[in-house]
């Protein structure tokens, strides 16, 4: 989960609710983990597109 998500289902309130869940689990035996990501994923993503179009770029004009 991503910890500054704003929506119903994900902000802070749905996060305190996947532990809740996660505990749950784990506590009748079954393996469950609770992850929260700092930085949303999409930022990097970003970042990688703008890599792969100047690498794209480069190899057109070698």
């Amino acid at each position: 989960m991503a910890r500054f998500d704003n929506n119903e289902n994900v902000g802070p309130t749905g996060n305190a609710n996947a532990l809740s869940n996660s505990q749950l689990i784990t506590g009748r035996g079954v393996c469950s983990k609770y992850l929260v990501k700092e930085r949303p994923l999409y930022t990097l993503n970003g970042l990688h597109a703008e890599v792969i179009f100047h690498l794209l770029n480069l190899l057109l004009f070698l």
